[in-house]
């Protein structure tokens, strides 16, 4: 059986246009290894300085774009950052699997291994998909949810690109009251929408989303 190599940081504090919205709710490990990235304590510490929070990353990006914000947060939380199988520093070979179901599963197991029983679980694009299938197939349990323009049906990745340029008029906006619809339909939600960011906010706008995430997470706490 290969040894996968899942790249992942747990510190205290991290040494390490369009609207775009975000939803917020209340709410197998074999073969894996943690990996320790440069400086002290970089894997894991136990210094603890508050609640978890777990964040998410999209396709075809990698932990890196939530360093920022995770770094900000790491005052009052425990932030725990880790990339996919075949993203960022964790395994890439030929033939291994990397699909939605398989990145679900390995999170539910990463969150065990970590001791996580109800971390608050932040998600970005396709890590949306894998933060509920990991919840609703694999019984993870998170304290809070926020999902950051997620996506959570396929396709997505390269196909979903060729989607959109195929069919650029119909990509071209999705009104915003789609937001407010899906908020509603979801118990205890809140919707927050962040003018002048597009999909990746945490590049165009990363003090307001982590104002609102900071907002949202501290007031689960207190």
């Amino acid at each position: 059986m290969p040894s996968w190599s899942c790249g992942s940081a747990t510190t205290a504090s991290i040494q390490v246009r369009s609207c775009t919205s975000l939803l917020l709710r209340r709410s197998r490990l074999s073969g894996w290894s943690r990996t320790r990235a440069a400086g002290p304590d970089r894997c894991r510490s136990e210094q603890f300085r508050g609640p978890p929070v777990v964040f998410c990353h999209g396709t075809p990006w990698s932990s890196a774009v939530w360093r920022p914000v995770a770094d900000a947060l790491s005052a009052d939380f425990t932030v725990h950052l880790w990339d996919m199988l075949g993203y960022g520093t964790s395994t890439k070979v030929d033939g291994q699997d990397v699909s939605l179901s398989a990145q679900a599963a390995l999170l539910a197991d990463l969150l065990d291994h970590w001791g996580l029983a109800d971390p608050h679980m932040v998600a970005h694009d396709y890590g949306g998909a894998v933060a509920l299938r990991a919840h609703l197939l694999h019984h993870a349990e998170y304290n809070s949810l926020a999902l950051v323009d997620v996506v959570a049906l396929a396709p997505w990745g390269s196909e979903f690109f060729r989607l959109v340029a195929d069919n650029s008029a119909v990509f071209a906006w999705i009104p915003v009251d789609r937001a407010h619809r899906l908020a509603e339909l979801i118990p205890g939600s809140e919707l927050h929408l962040v003018p002048e960011a597009g999909h990746l906010i945490h590049f165009d706008a990363p003090e307001r989303l982590t104002a609102v995430l900071q907002r949202w997470l501290l007031s689960q706490e207190f």
